[in-house]
C-alpha cells in the first residue's frame, strides 16, 4: 500500500517522505521509484517531527493478521497544520491514527483538531474492476499451482502460499486469528496426496 501511495504522490510532483521501520522497503522505494524521495527510519521521534510539516499523511501501517497499532497519537494530530489531511488506509485493521474511525463512501471525511480525516474501509472496492484485475493477477500463479498439483502438494511446495492459510480441514491454522476469536489453534499439517 505505502509503496504505491509513494509512487503516485511522487508522480504528481509532491515532495514525498516515506517513514518505515524496514530498511529493505526504504531501499526498494529509492531503487524502484526515485532517489529524490526522502526515506527515513520510523521511530516515535521521526514520526512526530514529520507529521508537523505534512500536508498529507497516508497511514499504511499493518501487521499481518493483527489490529493496527496507533503510530500517530492524538497529540501528534494536534501538532499538524490546519487543513492538512490524514488518509488512514489501515482503518480496515482498526486504524494507525488514534483519532481515526471508519467512515463511509457517502460521508467519507470528518475533521478533528482542524485536520481532515479520510478513513473509508476497503478502498479497493471504490475501483472494483481495477481491484479485481489486480487480485486476479496477484493470485493467478497460486490458483494454477493448486489446479495443477492439488491443494496439499501446492501448500507443501510453496511456503508463501502455506503462510496465507487461515483454516485447513476445518481447523484454524492462524494463531492470531484463533486468539482473536477464541478458536482452537492447530499448526498447519499437510501430507502429500501422492
Amino acid at each position: 500500500m505505502g509503496f504505491n501511495a509513494a509512487r503516485l504522490a511522487y508522480a504528481t510532483g509532491a515532495h514525498v517522505i516515506v517513514l518505515d521501520k524496514d530498511l529493505r522497503r526504504l531501499r526498494r522505494i529509492e531503487n524502484n521509484i526515485s532517489k529524490s524521495i526522502t526515506t527515513v527510519v520510523a521511530n516515535p521521534l521521526t514520526i512526530a517531527r514529520g507529521i508537523k510539516f505534512a500536508d498529507l499523511f497516508i497511514g499504511a501501517s499493518q501487521i499481518k493478521g493483527e489490529k493496527s497499532h496507533h503510530v500517530i497519537t492524538e497529540d501528534m494530530v494536534k501538532t499538524m497544520k490546519r487543513g492538512s489531511v490524514i488518509v488512514d488506509v489501515s482503518i480496515d485493521q482498526g486504524g494507525c491514527v488514534e483519532t481515526s474511525y471508519p467512515t463511509t463512501i457517502s460521508d467519507p471525511v470528518f475533521v478533528k483538531h482542524n485536520v481532515i480525516h479520510y478513513c473509508v474501509p476497503n478502498i479497493p472496492a471504490l475501483v472494483a474492476r481495477t481491484a479485481s484485475y489486480g487480485l486476479t493477477n496477484a493470485s493467478l500463479e497460486y490458483i494454477l499451482n493448486i489446479a495443477d498439483n492439488g491443494l496439499s502438494n501446492a501448500l507443501l511446495g510453496d511456503v508463501g502460499l502455506s503462510k496465507g492459510v487461515c483454516t485447513y480441514n476445518g481447523t484454524c491454522t492462524n494463531e492470531v486469528i484463533s486468539e482473536t476469536f477464541d478458536l482452537e489453534y492447530r499448526r498447519l499439517h499437510i501430507f502429500s496426496t501422492n
